[in-house]
């Protein structure tokens, strides 16, 4: 039984009684389950073995196992069980040995209703008294242990951030590190929104979470730690080989889809290194990461120490020269709808032909290049800003590993780019409008774009963008933003949480990222804004 509700066994080797018990109350009425009865003491014993009751009202005469004996072996073995002891005597100096052998109470028989349930009221009150008190401790506990967890992961972080000055002299680690020989694992996560609304926005307790299960997956000694800059990256580092290989692969992956519902890429480096060289081991790492196969699904790349450099192999795939013409053709016609359609066609060749991740990053950033230099020109610094941010955001959703969701945000590329003027107002728009800036308002810090918002609030994509910008001036998707930013300047302001957990408080688990659009909304870093208001508070 949960924390909310109660178990109750009665014990009594009279039917009559048993039944009168099962009726005389609505148990369920107040969430409490009504075991099914026991008529002796054995009884009881066994039905304990399988499942426990919070409270036991048991007579005091019983054949085999009499009362007193019961609550004697029911204190040694069960001793959070609350008993009580009814008896047919008027005569406290009979019950007095269930009083010390632990019974709280007892109550006489014919039993009072009334009694009966200020003594099971008793009992739940004590009862809520120990859970309020374990879930404290649990709580303090699981407080420690997660800010522990965010020591561990800022400073291994630094280790692998090319802008930071840390290195190996700055603190020990748990494994034994002055020679090389460490195996580097990178598990980059292509998805964190499921995860995002399981944990309520705390990156400290997907941090947590993901590690624990991890370590309980392997009988090793291991250093895992969230890359702070990236709250979709975790690191594995060990000396056992057996940590790096595809069956160990397999159960990270498991592990991970539990959590994230989200494909998985693991990244074995079998570059030999020590802890300063960390930093080399994680971009080698990255550069490996970028040979995926894009497509939703999991994947496992394992690094040949044979192969040298990996960049100088890649073949990155380009879009087409004839696309490209077809492309810029379209955009100087006007012809927003067919120029959606090649842009949708180009990404699933790139699906078809087994594309890599970068060969879709590349393709993306060419696509994106060549609308912006044959548009028709933009009105103004706020038109610009519409376009960079949905440019931004279909950048960044290459990371989806997600074809269509990709195609969705080139289109509303497309439709910053190729706005059409002449709508007619119509006051079911002006509500659904409405509707979206409070839902966006509520829910700023979900992966909002406007395919799910449109979806959501059963509107045409394109229609429904026009309309936001028409009766609210602004552009969807810098809305969306600008709620983003707006949050992150009240998280820095109560000054509790670090900037890498701003940006996952309001929704982007890459830091980097976070801080491009924090300074193009606010014209400067998140790191500059954060020390010039702590200089005027100071």
């Amino acid at each position: 039984m949960s924390g909310e509700g109660y178990r109750l066994l009665i014990a009594d080797d009279e039917y009559w009684t048993r039944e009168k018990m099962r009726y005389i109350i609505p148990w369920e009425k107040y969430n409490i389950e009504f075991m099914e009865p026991a008529e002796n003491g054995e009884k009881v014993l066994q039905k304990m073995e399988r499942e426990t009751p919070d409270i036991l009202i048991s007579d005091i005469n019983m054949p085999i196992i009499n009362g007193v004996e019961l609550v004697e072996r029911i204190r040694e073995r069960y001793p959070q069980v609350i008993t009580f002891i009814v008896s047919g005597y008027d005569n406290f100096n009979y019950v007095k040995n269930t009083m010390k052998a632990g019974a709280i109470n007892y109550l006489l028989k014919p039993i009072n209703k009334a009694e009966l349930i200020h003594a099971v009221s008793e009992a739940m009150n004590i009862i809520n008294g120990r859970r309020l008190k374990e879930q404290e401790d649990a709580n303090m506990r699981s407080k420690l242990q997660r800010a522990a967890s965010m020591l561990q992961d800022h400073e291994y972080s630094r280790l692998i951030d090319k802008n930071s000055s840390a290195n190996a002299g700055d603190f020990s680690v748990n494994l034994s590190m002055e020679s090389a020989g460490y195996g580097f694992i990178l598990l980059k996560v292509h998805n964190m929104k499921y995860v995002m609304d399981a944990f309520h926005q705390d990156i400290n307790q997907v941090s947590y979470a993901v590690k624990s299960r991890l370590k309980d997956s392997v009988d090793e000694d291991i250093i895992i730690f969230n890359n702070t800059m990236k709250s979709n990256e975790f690191i594995i580092i060990s000396r056992e080989q057996d940590i790096h290989n595809h069956l160990a692969a397999l159960k990270y992956i498991r592990v991970m889809e539990e959590l994230f519902s989200s494909p998985v890429t693991v990244v074995f480096n079998n570059y030999s290194y020590s802890v300063e060289s960390l930093y080399r081991a994680y971009t080698q790492a990255v550069s490996l990461l970028m040979t995926r196969r894009y497509h939703n699904k999991s994947e496992v790349i394992i690094q040949d120490a044979k192969e040298g450099d990996i960049q100088g192999q890649i073949d990155i795939q380009h879009l087409s020269e004839e696309t490209g013409s077809q492309l810029k053709a379209l955009m100087k016609s006007h012809n927003k709808q067919m120029v959606k359609e090649l842009i949708g066609k180009s990404l699933r060749v790139c699906k078809e032909r087994h594309s890599t991740y970068l060969d879709v990053k590349q393709v993306i950033r060419q696509i994106n290049s060549l609308l912006m230099s044959n548009s028709s020109g933009l009105q103004g610094a706020g038109e610009l800003l519409d376009v960079e941010n949905a440019i931004d955001e279909a950048e960044r959703r290459v990371e989806s590993l997600d074809i269509d969701e990709l195609i969705r945000y080139e289109e509303e590329v497309v439709d910053s780019l190729m706005a059409e003027a002449g709508m007619v107002k119509t006051e079911t728009m002006n509500d659904t409008v409405r509707q979206v800036k409070a839902y966006i308002d509520q829910f700023y810090f979900e992966d909002l774009s406007l395919a799910s918002l449109a979806d959501k609030f059963a509107a045409e994509p394109s229609y429904l963008s026009k309309s936001f910008k028409q009766y609210s001036g602004e552009n969807l998707t810098t809305y969306i933003v600008r709620q983003k930013i707006e949050h992150s300047l009240k998280y820095i302001a109560e000054g509790r949480l670090s900037l890498s957990e701003v940006a996952f408080m309001v929704g982007y688990d890459d830091y980097t990222y976070f801080s491009r659009v924090f300074k193009k909304v606010m014209a400067m870093s998140p790191r500059d804004y954060k020390g010039n208001r702590d200089e005027k508070h100071a």
